[in-house]
């Protein structure tokens, strides 16, 4: 039996959503996980100072450190779309003056030419 490329179950809800709200998500998740990690960090850091199991605080400073670089990941990933936002945004600024140049220059070919002297020129 052959299996298709398949894609995990959220993936295609994911890939349809506008890059704005990509953009918004990974950004405030990133900096929730940021946050979150460096806390429980610093709880670990506390933990170690008490008499505690050191299993106990290594637990939570690697819980902290997974967080802290999920959170990076994700906090990238962000700056990531909100690059594409604005290189779509200047592509479309800069296709949008081209296309009136390209006008221009069609406007300025034709110089004084009417259309019934471009109609005799087709037809020749």
């Amino acid at each position: 039996m052959i299996i298709k490329d398949k894609k995990a179950p959220g993936q295609k809800l994911i890939d349809n959503l506008p890059l704005k709200t990509k953009w918004l998500i990974c950004l405030t998740g990133g900096l929730s996980l940021i946050s979150s990690g460096l806390l429980f960090f610093g709880q670990a850091i506390y933990l170690r100072m008490t008499p505690v199991h050191t299993s106990t605080w290594m637990a939570i400073g690697l819980l902290g450190l997974i967080l802290v670089n999920i959170g990076l990941v994700l906090f990238s990933r962000g700056g990531n779309y909100r690059a594409e936002i604005r290189s779509k945004k200047i592509f479309k600024e800069r296709q949008k003056l081209f296309r009136k140049e390209q006008a221009r220059k069609k406007k300025a070919a034709r110089g004084g030419q009417t259309s019934g002297d471009l109609k005799i020129q087709k037809n020749s």
